[in-house]
């Protein structure tokens, strides 16, 4: 949120950086924590799919919302589904 609100010093790299290292701490979940960790990790890839296509970076968000969908489903949250296909659709052909 900071990269797309235009804040000083936040760069590609550093929200990257950022996200790269919060992904991490969810693979370094404690045992019996799978599905939340499955929920932080999707809801991580939805996040940075909605950030890359405000930002126009059509490509990258397009792999992000496949992350997410695929996610949701696996996790059984149809209305999560069902938002980030309206994305997808968005993001099509474009």
């Amino acid at each position: 949120d900071a990269l797309a609100r235009g804040m000083a010093g936040v760069d590609d790299e550093t929200c990257e950086l950022r996200r790269r290292e919060a992904m991490q701490a969810i693979d370094e979940m404690p045992p019996g924590h799978d599905a939340r960790a499955r929920y932080w990790a999707t809801y991580l890839d939805d996040r940075h799919a909605h950030l890359l296509a405000a930002r126009g970076a059509r490509g990258r968000a397009r792999r992000a919302a496949r992350r997410a969908r695929e996610g949701w489903a696996h996790l059984g949250r149809d209305e999560d589904v069902a938002r980030i296909a309206a994305l997808q659709e968005t993001l099509k052909g474009k």
